[in-house]
């Protein structure tokens, strides 16, 4: 397996609100124009759209410098008791929350007792080193009795090939607060199958998400 590119990642951040707000109060004008400038964020909140109401703060097309490395933030969302950070990897995503979270302490913001609970979501772009019916043979026999069925039916002679396979726990009997357990492998939109690339999605960071795709692939081949 080769991985093509990270495709995005992001961390949803969970924490109790009563713990981490300033004690004595700030100005919310002040810390919105500070976190715009200092991560020069494209689209950020109208003061005059809040009115008041700073429960959903969303920030959009920024970047943050973290050890000489400059990180790009697609999206940044600052809501009552969570933060959202859309970035190409989950590790772009950790990165800036450790660094928004040292910004935001500038105003009083406190660091939590209760741990922060943090979800991941990742998708990535790889290449198999061969289609994924090809390392099963029941799968292989599916599609070419599908290959067989189109071509007897319509004379398309096109083969029938996997176009890709998901994963989730049974939505019925998970906790009303779990996690999207879905995982999937699909074929990559606009590129010919023989390229056998493939769009990988998952509840999880970047990198453990690149490791679980190398181990599919690997138990496939065994």
């Amino acid at each position: 397996m080769k991985l093509i590119a990270p495709d995005s990642g992001r961390l949803v951040v969970f924490f109790v609100p009563e713990e981490v707000r300033p004690l004595g109060g700030f100005s919310v004008i002040d810390f919105l124009n500070f976190i715009t400038n200092e991560y020069s964020f494209v689209v950020y909140p109208d003061i005059n759209d809040i009115k008041g109401d700073n429960s959903v703060l969303v920030f959009k097309y920024g970047s943050a410098l973290v050890n000489d490395r400059n990180i790009g933030v697609r999206e940044f969302h600052i809501l009552q008791s969570a933060l959202i950070i859309d970035a190409l990897t989950t590790e772009d995503a950790q990165a800036f929350l450790n660094n928004f979270w040292q910004v935001a302490q500038q105003f009083g913001y406190r660091e939590p007792v209760t741990p922060l609970r943090i979800r991941a979501f990742s998708s990535i772009i790889v290449e198999f080193d061969a289609d994924i019916e090809k390392y099963v043979d029941k799968l292989e026999n599916i599609c070419n009795g599908l290959t067989r069925a189109v071509r007897d039916e319509y004379e398309i002679t096109t083969p029938i090939s996997l176009k890709g396979i998901s994963f989730a726990a049974d939505p019925s009997v998970l906790p009303a607060n779990a996690i999207n357990t879905e995982f999937s492998i699909q074929r990559r939109l606009e590129m010919p199958y023989a390229s056998n690339r493939y769009y990988c999605v998952g509840p999880f960071r970047t990198h453990v998400l690149t490791e679980i795709i190398q181990n599919i692939e690997t138990m496939l081949r065994s």
